[in-house]
């Protein structure tokens, strides 16, 4: 219930970040054409002078039609206080946790488990983890590409930093509610 309320608190944000998307999409094969023209030939490095130029035609393209490069990092940022306010929570009211189960987090499970499953929502779960980094993975390689050109790249490096989230779970000290809220996220 918290996840769902948290998106409909912050649906406005995640609209807004949505739409940047769709711009920044829109306008790729025009930036990828300027590129082209301003950017460096025939493999040489660009000066400092042919980089001003591509920064300065890019943003004319970007004011040409009323879109900010930088308005896709705002709704992004404005949300991270409010993951952490809940992060913060769930490790200060740990103990409130440890009277919840679900499903296979449970005490009988744990016991026959030697430590891979959480005896309660507060302690650590692996099984939870592993369907974490899993739905990680997964909702990267499903997301939208908002450049065409960089897509193998941006899916690499979202699908790395999904397993290094899921890998750091495992030595961070996360309770299972944690993140069987984020799976739900």
């Amino acid at each position: 219930f918290l996840a769902i309320a948290l998106r409909i608190i912050i649906f406005p944000l995640t609209h807004k970040q949505m739409m940047w998307g769709r711009q920044m999409s829109q306008l790729a094969p025009l930036a990828n054409e300027i590129r082209a023209k301003y950017g460096p030939k025939d493999g040489k490095p660009a000066t400092m002078e042919q980089n001003a130029l591509l920064q300065q035609k890019l943003m004319d393209l970007y004011k040409e039609y009323g879109f900010n490069p930088m308005s896709g990092c705002a709704p992004m940022l404005a949300q991270l206080p409010l993951f952490f306010m809940i992060y913060q929570s769930m490790l200060h009211y740990r103990f409130e946790f440890e009277k919840g189960v679900f499903l296979w987090i449970n005490p009988s499970t744990a016991a026959g488990g030697n430590g891979f499953f959480g005896a309660n929502l507060g302690q650590r779960d692996y099984l939870l983890i592993i369907i974490y980094a899993i739905t990680m993975v997964v909702s990267t390689l499903l997301m939208p590409v908002s450049d065409p050109t960089n897509a193998r790249q941006g899916r690499v490096m979202g699908v790395t930093m999904s397993l290094v989230f899921g890998i750091m779970m495992f030595f961070w000290p996360v309770p299972s509610a944690f993140i069987l809220y984020w799976v739900f996220l």
